[in-house]
């Protein structure tokens, strides 16, 4: 049999105090692509904005928001929609 390892790892306090840093601002960053979202998206509440949102990985949301920004502002760019011609 191997060798049995042991690890004691326990982060600092001010390691701990970062990582809390870190994960408050994510938390922000996140709201902030998801009320951008809601406004560009003229959502008629934060319910349904909510219902838009909460499912999306960060990456799905920063698409959605460049989409939106483009399609917006009318912008050239990789996200512009292409309209096909009917006929």
């Amino acid at each position: 049999m191997g060798p049995e390892y042991q690890f004691d790892l326990s982060p600092q306090s001010d390691q701990l105090e970062a990582i809390g840093m870190v994960a408050v601002e994510w938390s922000y960053l996140e709201s902030v692509i998801d009320a951008a979202i809601w406004n560009l998206s003229n959502v008629p509440s934060e319910a349904f904005g909510e219902a838009i949102t909460t499912h999306l990985s960060g990456r799905a949301r920063l698409d959605m928001l460049s989409t939106l920004f483009h399609l917006t502002y009318r912008l050239p760019g990789r996200w512009r929609v292409s309209r096909r011609e009917s006929g």
